[in-house]
């Protein structure tokens, strides 16, 4: 007997099982007195857009002790540019170069892109009146969260043998530049011979970007399983959605529940 095709519309209760952990960025920086820069330093840090970068710079002066002997610095987050001109300030920082090292967090971490990845985020450390008769250097630190995030479609779906259906999947503008996973579980109605699905992964734009043939996760036999992996490589507003056709010969599917992850990270 054929199953209607329809769509059963759930909350989705469960998580997707990842350790929460942060990519970390460092590089070091010097001007002045010995160095290849007169009085400052920027270094680029790429990073997947609609990121939000911490920033921590560590620094310290050479030369003689004494607070006469202390240099004002001034620290400077800049974001990514669509051109070749230097991005908007996103957060500066006044301090003081001392013979002890000193850390210090630039901006407070809700600053965010649409660029980047190709187009880098950058942080300078320069003298703030334009000459460093010492040696200034240290290390610049940023940190973004590359944590995967369960992004799967709400829905549980029945198909037909030969049906297909398309369905959003994350909220609007929550992919941005990283790693697409598509799973799957689902069964046959009777529980008899496995269900080759067809899954096929289409950007707010309406192009078929990626797309595979496969089984359920949870399939015994010895079958392939479905998996599609898709990186997505800049940041399109609007939906993203799943096509999902069963095109197994005559069998029909339910409680199909694909499975989908992002992990936002850079090539």
């Amino acid at each position: 007997m054929k199953i209607v095709m329809r769509i059963l519309v759930l909350v989705s209760v469960f998580g997707l099982s990842s350790v929460a952990f942060g990519a970390t960025l460092t590089k070091t920086f010097e001007f002045g007195e010995g160095t290849a820069n007169n009085f400052s330093h920027r270094r680029t840090f790429a990073i997947p857009c609609r990121s939000y970068p911490k920033t921590t710079v560590k620094f310290s002066r050479l030369g003689k002790p004494g607070t006469d002997n202390d240099l004002p610095l001034t620290i400077t987050l800049i974001k990514p540019s669509e051109s070749s001109e230097e991005g908007e300030i996103a957060a500066t920082q006044e301090v003081t170069a001392k013979t002890t090292v000193q850390t210090v967090t630039v901006g407070d971490g809700r600053e965010t892109s649409d660029l980047g990845c190709s187009k880098t985020w950058s942080v300078r450390v320069k003298a703030t009146n334009d000459n460093s008769p010492v040696r200034v250097s240290g290390e610049i630190q940023i940190t973004y969260s590359d944590t995967v995030k369960d992004v799967s479609p709400s829905e549980t779906i029945n198909l037909n043998s030969g049906n297909s259906v398309e369905i959003n999947f994350g909220a609007r503008s929550s992919i941005g530049q990283g790693v697409i996973e598509v799973k799957g579980t689902w069964y046959h109605n009777l529980g008899l011979v496995p269900i080759l699905l067809k899954m096929t992964i289409i950007d707010p734009n309406g192009n078929e970007v990626a797309t595979e043939n496969g089984y359920a996760q949870n399939e015994l036999m010895n079958v392939t399983k479905l998996k599609i992996v898709y990186r997505v490589q800049e940041f399109i507003p609007g939906n993203w959605k799943l096509k999902i056709a069963n095109v197994s010969d005559g069998h029909d599917a339910i409680r199909i529940k694909p499975v989908v992850t992002f992990k936002p990270s850079c090539p």
